[in-house]
């Protein structure tokens, strides 16, 4: 017997890094998988990239924000969908699929589960954030398992009550190290995204890939890159991801004299892949101020890449201190950030060992290929005992 998995995805970015490696490997291993993500954005071609990949890939329009109207028709086209494929077991990913994905699958007596890469309340205040916290356990109610990548959103759900110790099952965060792979990249691929971006040969880049949400410090990171330009002008901050700060980060960029020292790309599309932007990096940073997966770290590391990031979990567990990369506190200044990366720069003996460590410890810790059997095994259970 073949069990028919059906994955439900927000936005198909997210149904493609976090899904996706899933279904392929469940695929491989006694299992059919399908995809269910809202179409791609304009210029995104993730749908694409999974079908290549062998995937079956459904389009619905889930995308925020809440809509009455539009969410439940795509409630009533999940549940179709469902139905059609003849779906045995719901694996649900952010938080308005997971939310419709859910409930569709309660609807139909299916069982579910959901992977929590962050909770959405912890973006709130007021009244919308009791709203959404509301929400959270409702939708725990409808999950037999709930699926955490970090410790800090395990501890979360315990703290306000998010479904209950028997569901909450920490899987660990991985990554697909087949794609995530120094010598997977050319000098010519590395050569061609540069040009396409306009950076010129001679430029340190300091990279980040990041949402452009308040959460992501990016403010900080501009602040620190103006700092580091004022004794480095061989420096160029390149800034990988979409989002609704873009205008007002590069007002700040342009406020800071930053206009031809920064590069925002906006959402990664089919033409510069994500391992080749951070092989042009000379050291990433990121100074979240708060992570519930950490996946960029992971993936840049991967890549050979020093990392300075916020020492906070659970990326101080990616990012080792002084191993891999260097951690600055939370509270700390654009001038501490801009010391730590001017030390990197400073010192590439000490960048050449950061990366080398950082490579071997995601290769030794962060597989996707490690966790994923833990994952089939829960589904394995669930399918058993319908």
């Amino acid at each position: 017997m073949q069990w028919q998995i059906l994955h439900v995805a927000t936005d198909s970015f997210s149904a493609y890094k976090l899904a996706a490696p899933l279904a392929s490997y469940l695929n491989a291993h006694g299992f059919q998988s399908t995809i269910v993500c809202s179409p791609d954005a304009p210029g995104s071609s993730f749908i694409y990239r999974m079908e290549r990949q062998g995937l079956k890939v459904l389009p619905v329009e889930m995308m925020p924000p809440l809509n009455a109207v539009a969410d439940g028709q795509a409630f009533l086209r999940l549940r179709r969908i469902m139905q059609t494929e003849k779906t045995d077991l719901v694996h649900t990913y952010c938080s308005k699929a997971g939310f419709l994905g859910r409930l569709a699958a309660r609807s139909l007596s299916l069982p579910a589960v959901h992977t929590v890469q962050n909770f959405s309340f912890m973006n709130e205040v007021g009244s919308k954030r009791e709203s959404y916290l509301w929400l959270e356990r409702l939708a725990g109610l409808m999950t037999q398992r709930l699926f955490f990548l970090a410790e800090s959103e395990h501890n979360l759900s315990q703290k306000y009550e998010i479904g209950t110790p028997y569901q909450r099952v920490l899987v660990g965060l991985g990554i697909p190290l087949d794609q995530f792979q120094p010598s997977r990249v050319t000098i010519a691929k590395v050569a061609e995204v540069r040009q396409h971006y306009g950076i010129p040969e001679d430029k340190a880049v300091i990279g980040t890939v990041a949402p452009l949400v308040k959460q992501k410090r990016l403010g900080l990171l501009l602040e620190a890159v103006g700092l580091l330009r004022a004794r480095f002008e061989r420096v160029h901050l390149l800034v990988v991801g979409g989002g609704p700060l873009k205008e007002e980060l590069v007002g700040r960029a342009k406020e800071l004299g930053l206009e031809e020292g920064v590069t925002f790309t906006d959402s990664v599309t089919q033409q510069e892949d994500l391992p080749a932007l951070y092989a042009l990096m000379t050291a990433f940073c990121l100074m979240a101020e708060r992570e519930s997966g950490g996946m960029a770290y992971a993936e840049a590391s991967a890549m050979g890449k020093p990392v300075v990031a916020t020492d906070i979990a659970p990326v101080n567990q990616i990012v080792l201190q002084n191993q891999t990369g260097l951690l600055v506190p939370a509270t700390d200044s654009a001038e501490t950030v801009a010391a730590n990366l001017e030390k990197l720069l400073l010192d590439k003996q000490l960048r050449i060992e950061l990366g080398t460590n950082g490579l071997k410890h995601i290769q030794a810790n962060y597989n996707n290929l490690n966790r994923f059997p833990r994952i089939r095994d829960e589904y394995i259970e669930l399918l058993h005992s319908k």
